[in-house]
């Protein structure tokens, strides 16, 4: 998750340095970082919070990444995207990969795995 994040920062900056764009900071986007950081900690000391009770990781991180799902839902809301057939088969397999993948049992010496 760490590397994610910086992953994002970095590219942010590169992008932005070389869209030439000036750097104003202003309160409220500043309130919405801080804002946005919070709840992203929280979201991390909570799947902490799991391990720790025994949950296991096939549960922890689709659940974790079910975030990209109502990432999706909330720029058709309130950036009012279109709605295309390829945005919804899109969504619908990303949906489906969190819930069918994690619940999939492969075995490293099964014929799939090339007997890994």
């Amino acid at each position: 998750m760490i590397i994610e994040g910086l992953t994002f920062a970095i590219f942010g900056a590169v992008l932005h340095l070389v869209q030439r764009h000036s750097f104003d900071l202003s309160t409220r986007m500043t309130g919405l970082a801080a804002f946005g950081g919070v709840l992203a900690g929280i979201a991390v000391f909570s799947m902490l919070f799991a391990f720790k009770l025994g949950v296991e990781g096939s549960v922890i991180f689709p659940n974790a990444r079910l975030g990209l799902i109502v990432a999706v839902i909330g720029g058709f809301i309130v950036y009012r995207e279109p709605v295309t057939t390829t945005k919804l088969l899109g969504l619908a397999m990303g949906l489906r990969s969190i819930i069918v993948l994690p619940r999939q049992n492969f075995p490293l010496n099964s014929p799939t795995m090339g007997g890994l």
